[in-house]
Order: structure tokens, then sequence, then C-alpha cells
């Protein structure tokens, strides 16, 4: 979970915990995003658009690289914001309803 609000990423955090996730990681910028992915790998990440006034594309890229499907999780509903190649993905409006999310995620499993 990539989330500049704590609140917000410590809700979807206890989420995904309270439906099985073994391991949910939260960060809340580029750099922390970043450094994360160069140590572990995911399933799937769930990335706002915005953090704290950066964008998440740096983060997305590298995850795209690698094949992790993504999902967005954005109060911003014009995905122009990113470049072209990381507009295909989901992209959920805030405030996200859990069953919406969850339905996401596992759509998204079943597909990798």
């Amino acid at each position: 979970v990539v989330e500049d609000n704590y609140s917000l990423a410590q809700s979807l955090k206890s989420l995904f915990e309270s439906y099985g996730c073994r391991r949910c990681e939260m960060v809340a910028n580029v750099e922390a995003g970043l450094e994360l992915i160069d140590r572990t790998s995911f399933d799937v990440a769930v990335l706002d658009i915005q953090l704290d006034g950066e964008n998440v594309t740096p983060i997305a890229q590298r995850l795209r690289l690698q094949g992790t499907p993504i999902i967005y999780v954005s109060g911003y509903s014009d995905l122009q914001m990113l470049p072209r190649e990381l507009r295909g993905y989901s992209r959920l409006d805030k405030p996200v309803e859990p069953a919406e999310l969850l339905s996401n995620v596992l759509a998204v499993l079943q597909r990798a």
C-alpha cells in the first residue's frame, strides 16, 4: 500500500489482513516505495496517485517492469497525470468501498 494518508493506509492494511493477507507493507512516499520494491516482491500493489505532492509514477514504472499488478486508489479521476503506459490499470475512487477494493484485488490476482 502506497498512501500518504496514514489513517487510510492503516485501514487498507487492516482490511487486507482481515481477509487473510499474510504480509502487507505500507509506505507514504516515492523514496520509501522504491526502497521497499528493492528489498521485497509483491502479489499486488495498491497505489495512491499523488503522495503529498509527489507523483507515484516512479513506483508504478518499477512495478510494471517487474510485472506486479497495480490498483490505483485515488481522489484524482484524471489518469492523464500518469504516462500512457501506466494508465491501463484499475483505478478506484476515494473513498474506496472495501468490498469493491477486495473484489478488484481478487480479480487482479486471478489474472496474474
